[in-house]
């Protein structure tokens, strides 16, 4: 009887670590440095593959809402997500569904936004120096604090795709 229990527990530990086995190697194809990866599973194939998707999607639900510029800009990083990898696990009979996003990709789509603020800032900037109505440069300098303001927001978002969390430089 203690073989029978013992040859049993042996068969299941070599289970569940073949199983590990196989998550690590289909991931091993998108490391975090390159990719935004989210798992996800479920009985039914389908179902494991919008999971994966909806788990990408809760990692800017934690970000303030923003205006619609900044929304749109975050729908086309999540509209740039994909299921690329899905498999069954015959012994847990389930689906497994990876999803990414390509952080290169992402941070292309976030870029001109930084563009657009600095460019703002820097003629707002020159307009204080050259200017010689006081009231002007304190309006100015009120319109640069809401683009350092703005600015900061997208620095989170930058953090979330950026593989370092750093700031955009």
């Amino acid at each position: 009887m203690k073989k029978l229990l013992t040859l049993g527990f042996a068969l299941m530990l070599i289970s569940a670590c073949s199983g590990k086995h196989i998550l690590v190697k289909k991931t091993e194809k998108y490391p975090a440095d390159k990719y935004i990866t989210k798992l996800a599973y479920d009985q039914k194939k389908d179902i494991a593959k919008e999971n994966a998707l909806k788990e990408i999607k809760n990692i800017f639900a934690t970000l303030p809402a923003g205006d619609t510029f900044t929304q749109a800009r975050r729908q086309a990083i999540l509209d740039s997500a994909k299921v690329v990898e899905t498999w069954k696990d015959k012994t847990a009979k389930r689906y497994y569904a990876l999803a990414a996003i390509d952080r290169t990709q992402a941070k292309k789509i976030i870029e001109p936004s930084y563009q657009q603020i600095d460019s703002k800032l820097q003629t707002l900037s020159e307009n204080i120096e050259k200017g010689t109505n006081k009231w002007q440069a304190v309006q100015n300098a009120f319109a640069m604090e809401e683009l350092f303001n703005k600015r900061q927001e997208l620095d989170a978002e930058y953090a979330l795709v950026s593989h370092d969390a750093l700031a955009y430089q």
